[in-house]
């Protein structure tokens, strides 16, 4: 059953709380407090941007309570070729007026020794591919020269190479700070609230959510709270809907099988050796009366911790062990699903979830 907790709920831990992005976040902060400009491309909606920026300057105002935050769209502005006295005006109007071009390189210099941005975060979005390169000259040249204030300036597709190893600019690409760990985290903490989910199942939503959310902890959150295992394949076909550049969502794909397999084999298939484990407890006493003996391969069994699945299938098949039909369906069952993890071939959800109810009863 999907939680009464939306997706969003969870940004601020994200992005306060889990220790990649935190970083990412206590770096801006750092360069927010010493005045200068960060670059970084566009987050979209499933990153929780907003999120991120609030994060930043939430914990900006912290250690200095008169910095305001400013954000605008770069469409906002009126020619994203002279961009910089509309920049400039927008946020000090006193300094746009006193502006002389002949007395100053550029506006960004200006900007910069008269301390025109001081107590500001400016954030400005949206930088289009097209007009990159003069925008970040203004961040680079800004930077060069002050002494406070912040810009942060986030470009759409064609992120710009180079340039950043320059005095005071610093560089933000969630890439190089978030890891799978970071998002296996937001994936227990969201999961752990969904409502009739058992352990097992709880560990494989947060494992196949890492998997398959290409990156965005928004869909990592939407993914570890599909609580029902019987309609998983369903619910993943309307997110790869809602979501259409996260390919391994897309079912039927290879990148979505393998990676939908390599969940399995992380949490469901140390679950079905410790429900063999669960099962040579219950039925040892039994077995031990028929040891030692020699498998088909050759293999001396002398010990119940020896006996694999397919040696109690054998025991079955030789009714050297009596069970009744439900635990005797129970074998079966496990024994086949393993074999197919080991065929490099996946599980659906429906027996996904047959096979964690029998695993959770030895």
């Amino acid at each position: 059953m999907y939680n009464n907790f939306a997706a969003r709920d969870f940004s601020r831990i994200f992005w306060m709380d889990t220790p990649g992005a935190a970083h990412m976040v206590a770096h801006a902060v750092k360069q927010g407090l010493h005045g200068g400009s960060i670059v970084m491309p566009e987050l979209t909606e499933a990153f929780w941007p907003r999120e991120f920026f609030d994060c930043i300057y939430t914990k900006i105002r912290l250690e200095n309570s008169d910095v305001n935050l400013t954000a605008f769209e770069a469409t906002e502005f009126s020619s994203a070729d002279s961009f910089e006295l509309d920049l400039l005006e927008r946020i000090n109007h006193n300094a746009s007026l006193a502006y002389r071009p002949a007395s100053w390189k550029n506006v960004a210099e200006y900007a910069a020794k008269t301390n025109a941005f001081q107590g500001q975060m400016v954030v400005v979005r949206h930088i289009a591919q097209a007009h990159a390169d003069i925008w970040l000259r203004f961040a680079v040249e800004y930077a060069r020269l002050c002494q406070s204030g912040m810009l942060l300036f986030c470009f759409d597709q064609g992120f710009p190479q180079g340039e950043f190893n320059r005095k005071n600019v610093l560089t933000l690409r969630p890439c190089d700070w978030i890891t799978e760990l970071d998002l296996l985290a937001l994936a227990l903490y969201s999961g752990a609230n969904t409502t009739g989910a058992s352990r097992i199942s709880l560990d494989y939503l947060a494992r196949l959510a890492v998997a398959l959310c290409g990156g965005y902890p928004e869909v990592c959150c939407r993914i570890s709270q599909l609580g029902n295992l019987n309609t998983l394949e369903f619910d993943l076909d309307n997110l790869a809907e809602e979501y259409p550049s996260v390919f391994a969502l897309r079912a039927g794909t290879q990148e979505h099988d393998r990676k939908l397999w390599e969940a399995q084999v992380q949490t469901i298939f140390p679950a079905l050796e410790m429900c063999r484990c669960g099962m040579l407890r219950k039925w040892g006493a039994d077995i031990i009366e028929r040891l030692p003996l020699q498998d088909d391969y050759g293999t001396e069994l002398r010990n119940v911790s020896d006996i694999e699945l397919r040696h109690i299938v054998y025991f079955l098949n030789q009714r050297w062990l009596i069970l009744p039909r439900t635990e005797y369906m129970h074998v079966f069952e496990i024994y086949n699903a393993r074999n197919q993890l080991a065929h490099l071939k996946s599980i659906n959800g429906k027996t996904l979830k047959t096979l964690i109810a029998i695993c959770e009863n030895y």
